[in-house]
């Protein structure tokens, strides 16, 4: 019995050491990426960033087929792989498997292994011969226990729905070709039937197409997203700054793309296309939508925008009241010419609203447009050569004053895989991103100048060392700061994996920011603050991993006070792939800072399409169990529960989120089916 049991045993882990691996690159990058734009304030309330990036993880390029934007949107290529990759292909066809791209001299075995949770490969003269069905349905709902004051009958609760979080999430396919997408969400305390027999508070959809060659390549109707250039012009959704795998800032996504957010700001609804002819493109959009908005009556006689609602929140009357007030109208185009070196992109479009902007009633808005329209002019560029690659953009913007608005970048690609990237900004106080979204250090970049460095090396095998600085200035004022400011952002990565089963990971942050310490001080002073981090992963056996952290913040306001901040976190994950029986996860956590100055980000697991990457301050404890099971092919049973628990205090939250005792409790439920029909 005990021989048998062994042979069980063995046959359990054999079966899946072919997927046993730890973190992979992408889930790497999500998770670093997710924290950083955490400390930054750059994540909404949607979680919209996190659908993305997840959906950039499951989605793998083909190899055999895909353009050489494509191909750059894996941070882990170089240009000059990026260009063997293409003339190889011209060259010889398709690539079958991993063993045809060690044939080529840029790859080696251990960057191959990298590059494998980016890539597929497919035939494509099999594909042109089969036609097949593919859909992806996800159902979640989230439920908070105990019940914050405002759900509770102990006060007069302005919420109208229950403290439940739906989410609803549907797409279908045909041939990687016709695609049909369909999102409904609704948020804690969010009347679900304010819509008369919806289901939701909001709803999302779109029909795309999507076909290489000549003609119309891309279309969609209904919600989406553009990206133009480098994001001065125009950029509409999530911006990723840089990442944890690569130093370059260069953006090379599709123009258009459907969006399956459920992020309830900053998308376009309306209809787009892309058509090419040979190597000159052009994309033309067109928007309407109705935004939420607080507003301002100015003089009795007109209205105005006094800010424009992003985080979808429709829970209260006054919520209520916002919803929807401002239609907002976007249209433009975009033309671009490629050429061998690389290519050459202009564009215009034209925002409006049904109100125009009010931005005095903050001293750091004065410098915005107070405008019902604004017209962008952008050009943008990228000149490709053997080791050396220059992109950048100029955007001018016309509304009661001309803004300029620019970036200019150069990137040097190094031997191994190595390269240093050099960036300069400068954005004229009078530029303001209302459907833009370039780096830059703040949110709202008007009157940001600065400069970003970045350096990625591979010292020895299976070391990967990453470096950036970002040095920036104001010469207006920004929320944080009542005075012209300057700052700087320093990052130091080390990612070592000794083996393919274990990983450490290193990280310094030091920010330094003037600042002022109330609305009504204009002396300012330097906010320092500095992050150490480690990780570790390691898999004793093809079906267990393990993974822990360990930070510290220390966190100084001039010569003045000090705090800090610790977090020291385990997680335990067990995954049975071949048996489709369980994927469970066990996640421990202390924290312990001595105020909000030296809060802790940390990323969480969490179901698909849900990663959360939450502050934590004071005394407590956390606690989260996941369990997925598949009990037929192709569906999913996720059940996921976080225990959160202060040691320092009885009341969690304040106003109407407020929770009496130390305890919080949350639960999801998520059901998932994946559909995959040949019908030919």
């Amino acid at each position: 019995m005990r021989f048998l049991f062994l042979l069980v045993t063995l046959y359990i882990f054999g079966a899946d050491v072919l997927y046993a691996q730890v973190e992979s690159e992408i889930d790497v990058a999500i998770r670093d990426l997710l924290e950083d734009m955490a400390i930054d304030g750059r994540l909404s309330e949607s979680g919209e960033e996190a659908q993305v990036l997840q959906e950039l993880s499951d989605k793998k390029i083909d190899i055999n087929s895909a353009s050489a934007d494509e191909l750059r949107s894996i941070h882990v290529l170089t240009e000059s792989q990026v260009q063997s990759i293409i003339y190889e292909r011209s060259r010889l066809g398709s690539f079958n498997s991993v063993l045809d791209l060690l044939l080529l001299p840029e790859f080696d075995e251990w960057f191959v292994s990298r590059l494998a949770h980016f890539i597929k490969y497919e035939d494509e003269a099999e594909k042109k011969k089969s036609l097949f069905l593919k859909g992806d349905f996800l159902s979640r709902i989230t439920i908070l226990s105990p019940k914050p004051i405002g759900f509770t009958h102990d006060v007069k609760s302005p919420y109208l729905g229950a403290p439940l979080k739906l989410l609803s999430r549907n797409k279908m396919t045909v041939n990687d070709v016709w695609t049909v997408g369909v999102v409904g969400e609704s948020d804690l305390g969010e009347p679900i039937s304010s819509h008369g027999i919806s289901l939701t508070d909001f709803t999302s959809a779109f029909v795309s197409y999507r076909k290489n060659g000549n003609g119309i390549t891309r279309a969609v109707i209904g919600h989406y997203n553009a990206h133009v250039g480098q994001g001065l012009g125009l950029w509409s959704g999530f911006a990723a700054n840089q990442t944890s795998v690569q130093a370059s800032l260069d953006r090379s996504v599709e123009s258009i793309s459907p969006s399956l957010s459920a992020s309830e700001a900053n998308f376009l609804r309306g209809a787009a296309c892309t058509i090419v002819h040979n190597r000159s493109y052009l994309t033309l959009f067109g928007s309407l939508t109705d935004n939420d908005a607080s507003v301002i009556e100015v003089d009795t006689a007109d209205i105005f925008i006094q800010s424009i609602q992003t985080d979808g929140y429709h829970r209260t009357q006054s919520e209520l009241s916002g919803r929807n007030n401002v239609s907002v109208q976007l249209c433009g185009v975009y033309a671009v010419q490629g050429f061998e070196m690389g290519k050459v992109g202009i564009g215009l479009n034209r925002w409006s609203s049904s109100k125009a902007l009010y931005n005095e009633d903050k001293i750091y808005r004065i410098n915005y447009p107070d405008v019902d329209n604004i017209t962008t002019y952008h050009a943008d560029y990228r000149l490709i050569f053997p080791r050396v690659k220059f992109y950048g953009e100029a955007a001018l913007q016309k509304t009661n004053d001309n803004a300029l608005a620019l970036m200019s970048a150069v990137d040097f690609a190094l031997s191994g895989g190595s390269y240093v990237s050099l960036a300069y900004r400068d954005f004229s106080r009078k530029y303001y991103a209302v459907v833009q979204n370039p780096y830059s250090r703040w949110t709202q970049p008007s009157g940001e100048r600065g400069l970003y460095i970045g350096l990625q090396i591979s010292p020895i095998r299976n070391l990967s060392l990453l470096t950036n600085v970002n040095m920036y200035s104001n010469r207006w004022l920004t929320y944080r700061c009542n005075v012209p400011s300057d700052g700087h952002k320093i990052q130091i990565k080390a990612t070592y994996s000794p083996t393919q089963n274990s990983q450490i990971f290193l990280r310094l942050r030091v920010d330094n920011n003037d600042a002022t310490l109330s609305s009504k001080n204009y002396i300012k002073q330097l906010e320092h603050r500095v992050s150490y981090k480690v990780q570790y992963q390691i898999m004793p056996l093809p079906v267990i991993r393990f993974k822990g952290a360990a930070e510290f913040i220390h966190h100084r306001i001039g010569d003045g006070s000090t705090s800090s901040g610790l977090w020291l976190s385990q997680e335990v994950k067990v995954e049975l792939e071949r048996w489709r029986l369980l994927r469970a996860t066990l996640f421990l956590a202390h924290f312990d800072t001595d105020d909000y100055n030296s809060r802790v980000y940390a990323y969480l697991p969490d179901v698909l399409y849900s990663m959360s990457t939450p502050s934590f301050s004071g005394r407590g404890v956390l606690a989260i169990g996941q369990l997925s099971i598949n009990p037929v092919n192709n569906f999913s049973v996720d059940v996921r529960i976080k225990a959160l628990r202060y040691l320092d205090r009885d009341v969690i939250g304040t106003g109407n989120e407020q929770t009496h005792g130390p305890k919080r409790t949350e639960l999801k439920l998520q059901l998932r089916y994946k559909l995959f029909h040949r019908m030919r």
